[in-house]
């Protein structure tokens, strides 16, 4: 972590069409938009980009833990606090990286206080504040308990391997919750809890890695959580992801590392154009086992990828620039770094942080009271409004970048979208339905920009397979396309009553032999004028059809007057009137 600023299935396929002008001339044009429209008025527009989503497509599942966060910082104690607990769920966060060790040290309270003596109080508090909102752990282990001394990484191994057996042999916590993510270490070059040359990073993989893997077989290890994305060799010598790669290949599953946004000397334009070479680019060169195999162990093996820290930059920039980081500028940054990370199909992505003591500038909360900065509901759009099944497509702007998905439970797609642009251009979405199974259906649309969360919500039309929709320069919106529901087959059935008024008995025929089988018992009531339910018979059980039959209703003590006879057959009624003469 920086402390560089801290002073104390339907046959669719989606066709996008996107129209670009400066912000400037819209609002120059003084036309106005109404939300339940299907056609927006704008001014004249500028080159159209298609996007093309193919809604029968699969490319495997959404991975929710693309959009993890790093917990509060170390000098803050937050574990059991409600409000927080809140705020991750809400926002269906999954993934929490957390250093337990250096959480304890910080706050007198150490996991490990001496030798032999384990402080799992505090641990399964801050365990369980993680479990308890919903989402799962990655547990980082750095920097050294009072009972574990530096570099002693056979104490330090007796010390994990208590801590393992506890959550995930004896499962202290419950059956699920457990902890499958463990990261060796952080940024080991320029760590303040102890900085690590390669050969020691070795030795305390090997030795404390070996123990956590007999203790269980099924935990992910991740490392070497460089500071920088040293994906390179220079001059014939391993970075630290590839030296991991070629020496800790029984102990590592996930390389990774960090990659926050350029200093604040640099320009909006290298920030914004920052996602896609190091969000995307570099976890293909990773996974692909780069130039020479330089990812890949000596077996063979492929590594998973993780980038275990990011945020549009790590710095105090001054007043002007700081107030970015808690803008929807961020907003926007995040936005297209979840989105590259979601189509490199990485698969742990952590943004830096949920909240830090100081002057606050890389939190998604306020440091008093948790309290939400604009940021913080990107994660709420994508947590919210993103499907299960992953959607394939194509096309798109330099500066305008989407991800499309289904939720194959209710049939809705989701097609979210950034709009990162410099230069105040709006995007003037025209999206085309193409061979969506009806021509008229809902749109819900949501967004993260200067004036709005997607808290809140609008709904327009779509009609002839398509609507319009403008998005503004640092903007994130999610389209939740809904086409309507197939017609659910009821069960069809016909009835008479003969004769009808009658005096003292009547027949009631009834035919079931077409349609559906009703779910449900077939239920014969008779209710008087006033509503009054005076006669009821099941008269076939569930999921049955019935011969035609003849019923005989008699009348019995039933005074003369006007009656309703209704019958119900799964989820459809159909009811007659009675005359008793």
């Amino acid at each position: 972590m920086k402390n560089l600023y801290r002073f104390s299935s339907l046959p669719i396929c989606l066709s996008l069409i996107l129209l670009s002008r400066p912000l400037t001339d819209y609002a120059a044009s003084g036309n106005t938009r109404s939300e339940d429209s299907t056609k927006v008025s704008y001014a004249p527009a500028g080159t159209a980009v298609s996007v093309n989503v193919n809604c029968t497509s699969n490319e495997g599942t959404v991975n929710r833990l693309t959009w993890g966060v790093g917990a509060p910082d170390k000098y803050m104690w937050w574990p059991g606090n409600a409000t927080l607990k809140q705020r991750i769920s809400d926002a269906k966060i999954k993934l929490i990286r957390v250093s337990p060790v250096q959480l304890g040290k910080y706050n007198n309270r150490d996991m490990y206080p001496s030798a032999g003596n384990w402080n799992f109080a505090d641990m399964d508090l801050i365990l369980n504040t993680i479990f308890d909102a919903g989402a799962q752990p990655i547990f980082q282990l750095c920097g050294y308990p009072a009972g574990v001394p530096a570099k002693n990484w056979t104490a330090y191994a007796r010390f994990v391997d208590s801590v393992i057996k506890r959550y995930n042999v004896q499962k202290a916590l419950g059956d699920t919750r457990t902890i499958k993510y463990w990261e060796m270490w952080n940024e080991p070059t320029i760590e303040g809890d102890g900085v690590l040359s390669m050969a020691e990073y070795k030795s305390f993989v090997q030795t404390v890695g070996s123990v956590m893997k007999a203790a269980d077989a099924s935990i992910k290890i991740i490392g070497p959580a460089d500071a920088w994305a040293d994906l390179r060799e220079w001059s014939g010598t391993d970075g630290w992801s590839s030296y991991v790669a070629k020496n800790l290949e029984p102990q590592v599953d996930i390389l990774s590392w960090h990659n926050y946004g350029p200093d604040p000397s640099r320009s909006d334009l290298d920030r914004m154009t920052w996602q896609t070479p190091s969000y995307y680019n570099d976890f293909l060169t990773v996974q692909s086992g780069g130039d020479g195999n330089r990812f890949v162990g000596p077996s063979g093996k492929r590594y998973g990828t993780a980038l275990t820290e990011y945020n549009m930059s790590h710095q105090d920039g001054g007043a002007a620039y700081n107030v970015k980081y808690h803008s929807e500028y961020n907003a926007a940054f995040a936005a297209s770094a979840i989105l590259n990370a979601l189509k490199a199909k990485v698969d742990l992505f952590c943004f830096y942080n949920l909240s830090e003591t100081g002057t606050n500038l890389l939190g998604l909360l306020t440091n008093s009271g948790f309290a939400p900065y604009k940021p913080y509901y990107t994660f709420y759009l994508f947590g919210n409004y993103t499907g299960n099944r992953v959607l394939s497509a194509t096309g798109g702007a330099a500066m305008l970048e989407y991800y499309a998905s289904k939720d194959t439970v209710s049939g809705k797609y989701y097609i979210t979208l950034v709009n990162k642009d410099v230069n105040s251009t709006v995007f003037d979405v025209t999206v085309n339905l193409n061979n969506i199974s009806s021509a008229t259906g809902s749109v819900t649309v949501r967004k993260v920009d200067a004036a709005t969360n997607p808290t809140t919500a609008t709904t327009i039309s779509y009609t002839n397979s398509k609507f319009t929709y403008s998005i503004p320069a640092y903007s994130v919106v999610s389209f939740e396309v809904a086409p309507p529901a197939a017609p659910v087959a009821l069960p069809d059935f016909t009835f008479r009553v003969y004769p009808n008024p009658f005096h003292e008995t009547t027949t009631i025929q009834l035919d079931m032999t077409k349609g559906k089988s009703p779910a449900g018992p077939v239920l014969l009531e008779l209710f008087d004028i006033n509503g009054k339910r005076v006669r009821s018979s099941i008269i076939n059980g569930a999921g049955q059809k019935m011969a035609p039959a003849q019923l005989v209703l008699q009348r019995g003590t039933l005074p003369g007057g006007v009656y309703l006879l209704k019958v119900t057959a799964g989820s459809r009624s159909v009811s007659k009137k009675l005359v008793i003469d």
